[in-house]
């Protein structure tokens, strides 16, 4: 279901109130979607973001910034990655679609923060993340390299954080 659309220049954009579907190529499944959308020849916002995309649940806003609208079928080399997550839950199955390696390891976590980049460079600020059973990471990580894993150099600065061995075991 979708209201309040609105139109001006290069802009498109309209309320989602309700939206369900399949990305077929990658099998994800979009249980419930619900944001406000923003489109211009340069940009596609989603913000007061809700989403249940396959396994995983994405809160609060996510943009996507471009030079071109074409930019958008190179995507992990052409468009920067703006997002705030608050209390989002990721799924490794879902990530495997950027980084097929995480297919394997079946694990859910919690993430809050401010990410900005590209797929193959990118950083997220004011961080919290969780996993396993008792792991908690806080703080600033970069990652250069994806989405082969193998080649992904990472840079942490955490504080206040805690990781716990039976959580790595897994």
């Amino acid at each position: 279901v979708l209201a309040d659309f609105h139109t001006a220049s290069d802009t498109l954009e309209f309320q989602i109130e309700q939206f369900t579907g399949q990305n077929r190529k990658h099998q994800l499944d979009i249980s419930e979607f619900q944001s406000y959308f923003r489109m211009t020849n340069q940009a596609l916002e989603l913000v007061e973001l809700y989403g249940e995309l396959g396994n995983s649940v994405i809160r609060d806003s996510l943009v996507f910034r471009f030079s071109q609208r074409s930019n958008l079928s190179y995507f992990q080399d052409s468009v920067i990655i703006q997002a705030h997550f608050d209390n989002s839950i990721i799924d490794s199955r879902d990530l495997a679609i950027f980084a097929p390696q995480l297919k394997s390891l079946k694990e859910k976590y919690s993430i809050s923060g401010d990410f900005e980049g590209k797929v193959g460079r990118f950083s997220v600020r004011n961080m919290e993340f969780t996993f396993g059973n008792r792991s908690i990471l806080r703080g600033e990580v970069s990652f250069n390299g994806l989405p082969n894993i193998r080649e992904t150099f990472l840079g942490l600065n955490f504080r206040n954080s805690r990781i716990e061995g039976e959580d790595l075991i897994k």
